[in-house]
């Protein structure tokens, strides 16, 4: 009853943010690949996540190009997640447990995120968490059936074909779960044999075009860049605890905020190493199974860094670590060995401050990392309703908080609302002296830029006016007065 309460109230509020927010760089990037169909650079670059690109081509076949139905299997895929939470918790006996599996994947803003946007991130989430159960649900029955052993190997490669980010995962299930097989059947060739060769084959196939599409945008393309560059610690557990508290990633690692972060990072990386010893001495192994996910997919992060310099999970790319992390707590608290009172106190607490500062903190219109973009549309219209000339005629300097958006989203439209002249602010950046930066800018009516990137020479030149500020993406408009006659790149 609560699960579906809480449920239905969170995929209305996840439907309601899908259609609120609007489009950010890298949906705009995946919409322009599939409306165009440059299937050439859908495999060459990072930001292609594949069952993404498929809900987005199924809409645009349709033509609904609204940013709602460009997100629908993010958010369909709310419903098919907090149906396999609900199902998790079924392996749970104490009330406490499952208030903290509530808040844990229910109350946080870390995990509800990508449910609104057209990424693959929620889509990788929702299936994970399916197969985790099927193997939790294997491991808690101490009986390999078939239907639960392939169902938990078919939604792991569905959850990498969606992000590859759950390769790791993946590769840590599977190794689990064929030692569960092969302890039961004492036959180290049963994984080719019969029946279970089809859940062999899915991981030798999963992981074989994952990894050799990732070394393809590694050392070919070179696309693979987000991430951290330091450490697992302050990069991508410290991220975490940032974007479930939605600080502004710009003032995240402010010294007191690391501190903080890293003491509460080392704390947790001790916690779940007692949980791993204590369950494997104890031969707890629903509660070994999650804390081996983490710690697997730990050591090929370091391993990778190590040997091909590959950045560390950071905020979304670590959203698939969250979901071993999180059930070993929850797990371990339904094993805790104290008052059923006590537990359920302390949980509580901690559920009703999560679900408390969801309400207060919950962003409606604007997505956690793509802040910049979360006002293009808003900023477009500005400049309209600003200029007295047609719309073709109006020329405008912009940076990468909006021409993106423009250029792989609007101007694709079958009607772009904004069919204006744009040209790359940065290139501004390039120029030796104010006077030729100033000379370039005079050919526009219009300069768009974050408020972190104005030069000097637009606070300072006569005439030009800042005309408009935005405060949640902090873009900035400046009006220039008599352009010249020559132009810009034109659209």
């Amino acid at each position: 009853m609560v699960f579906g309460v809480c449920g239905s109230l969170l995929f209305i509020y996840i439907a309601f943010r899908a259609y609120a927010m609007g489009m950010t760089h890298d949906e705009a990037y995946s919409f322009f690949l599939v409306h165009t169909n440059y299937l050439k650079a859908l495999g060459a670059t990072a930001n292609t996540h594949w069952l993404n690109s498929l809900g987005l081509k199924i809409a645009d076949l349709f033509d609904l190009h609204q940013p709602l139905f460009l997100r629908w299997h993010s958010v369909f895929a709310f419903a098919l997640y907090a149906f396999f939470v609900y199902k998790l918790s079924a392996f749970l006996k104490s009330y406490a447990a499952i208030v903290l599996m509530l808040a844990l994947f229910f109350f946080n803003l870390f995990t509800l995120e990508y449910f609104s946007l057209a990424r693959g991130y929620g889509l990788a989430f929702c299936f994970l968490m399916g197969s985790i159960y099927f193997a939790c649900k294997i491991i808690a029955n101490n009986e390999v059936k078939e239907k639960d052993f392939l169902g938990a190997f078919a939604l792991g490669t569905l959850a990498v074909a969606s992000n590859y980010t759950t390769l790791f995962q993946f590769a840590a299930l599977s190794l689990f779960l064929f030692g569960v097989l092969y302890r039961q059947t004492k036959d180290v060739g049963i994984f080719f044999k019969a029946k279970w060769k089809y859940a062999t084959l899915l991981f030798l196939i999963t992981c074989g075009v994952a990894t050799t599409n990732l070394l393809l945008i590694k050392f070919i393309t070179d696309d693979l860049h987000f991430g951290g560059d330091h450490s697992f610690v302050s990069e991508t557990m410290n991220g975490i605890w940032a974007f479930m508290l939605y600080l502004p990633m710009e003032g995240a690692w402010t010294s007191t905020w690391s501190v903080y972060f890293t003491s509460f990072s080392v704390l947790v990386l001790l916690a779940m190493i007692a949980i791993l010893v204590w369950g494997i001495v104890q031969k707890k192994w629903l509660l070994v199974f999650p804390t081996f996910l983490f710690w697997f997919h730990f050591a090929l992060c370091e391993l990778t860094h190590f040997l091909f310099a590959t950045p560390f999970p950071y905020f979304r790319t670590a959203l698939v670590l969250f979901a071993g992390m999180a059930l070993s707590f929850v797990f371990w608290v339904d094993q805790w060995n104290v008052s059923d009172k006590l537990k359920t106190s302390l949980v509580s607490m901690l559920a009703v401050s999560m679900l408390t500062y969801l309400v207060m903190t919950t962003p409606l219109t604007r997505s956690y990392e793509w802040i910049k973009h979360s006002e293009t549309e808003d900023v477009l219209n500005s400049v309209l309703q600003a200029s007295d000339k047609s719309v073709q005629d109006i020329k405008i300097l912009c940076d990468d908080g909006v021409y993106p958006i423009w250029k792989n989203y609007y101007s694709q439209l079958e009607t772009d609302p904004f069919p204006m002249q744009y040209d790359i602010y940065y290139d501004l950046n390039k120029m030796d002296s104010d006077e030729e930066r100033l000379n370039k800018i005079r050919q526009y009516d219009f300069v768009i830029c974050r408020t972190r990137n104005v030069l000097p020479v637009l606070q300072s030149s006569k005439g030009i006016q800042e005309l408009k500020s935005f405060e949640q993406s902090g873009i900035l408009i400046f009006e220039v007065p008599f352009p010249s006659t020559s132009s810009g790149n034109a659209k």
